[in-house]
């Protein structure tokens, strides 16, 4: 259904591909890290190493990861009393509040439970001509 009837089917298709875009995104893609690593904080402070371990990802992934939910003032650094070499991270009472609020990172599967199967094929076949046309391979 059109969102607004001045709104022609391109843009209804751009706005409706970008809106599902960002779902896929923050539920599967990089913004599911940030879920991710709020959830595993949730059990309590752990370090910055032992984060990095259980995402799989590289140092300079984890250390951007954390800054970026510093900055939105979801987790705080701290470093360990035992051995001030290691950073210790934490969630805050926002990121508690966060992991509440926030859904559980939904698998793929999970994203298009609501399409049948005819429906999924569908999906597929136009996403497929959209993409051959996208990358000048068009049938």
């Amino acid at each position: 259904m059109a969102k607004n009837t001045e709104e022609s089917k391109s843009d209804q298709l751009r706005r409706l591909l970008h809106n599902c875009n960002k779902y896929v995104f923050f539920h599967v893609g990089k913004g599911a890290q940030q879920n991710k690593a709020i959830s595993l904080l949730l059990d309590g402070p752990m370090s910055q190493k032992e984060l990095q371990e259980k995402l799989g990802v590289q140092p300079a992934s984890v250390s951007e990861l954390i800054s970026k939910l510093e900055t939105k003032g979801l987790v705080e650094r701290t470093r360990s009393e035992s051995d001030r070499r290691v950073v210790m991270l934490s969630l805050t009472k926002e990121g508690m509040k966060r992991e509440k609020t926030t859904n559980e990172i939904r698998s793929t599967e999970e994203l298009f439970v609501c399409l049948d199967d005819e429906e999924k094929d569908q999906l597929i076949s136009l996403l497929e001509k959209l993409d051959q046309s996208f990358s000048g391979n068009e049938r």
